[in-house]
């Protein structure tokens, strides 16, 4: 049996909070990966063709305002879950957008 198999097992066998308790921290685990890899991204500019896009299909017109009510996503946040790059965004503390 692998080392993967044994792991697997072990979860079958876990009562349902522990479970909830193992999810929630491969998530946060994920999470954090994740946004590691996104602020490494962000530094070392392999995003920045995004903001040139964007700047150009502003230019163009081609860019539409958001729903109403887009900001209040940034407020529902689930724990464990990061906005990466909301000043990139141009937002606030308050989360206004600046213009």
């Amino acid at each position: 049996m692998t080392t993967i198999e044994e792991i697997e097992s072990a979860i079958e066998r876990l009562p349902a909070v522990e479970l909830t308790r193992l999810k929630t921290w491969i998530s946060q685990r994920d999470n954090a990966e994740w946004d590691r890899q996104m602020d490494s991204d962000s530094k070392e500019g392999r995003l920045d063709f995004l903001f040139t896009e964007a700047q150009e299909d502003r230019i163009r017109g081609k860019l539409h305002d958001w729903p109403v009510g887009w900001k209040l996503m940034l407020y529902h946040v689930p724990p464990g879950i990061s906005v990466v790059g909301a000043e990139n965004l141009g937002l606030r503390k308050s989360g206004s957008a600046e213009r």
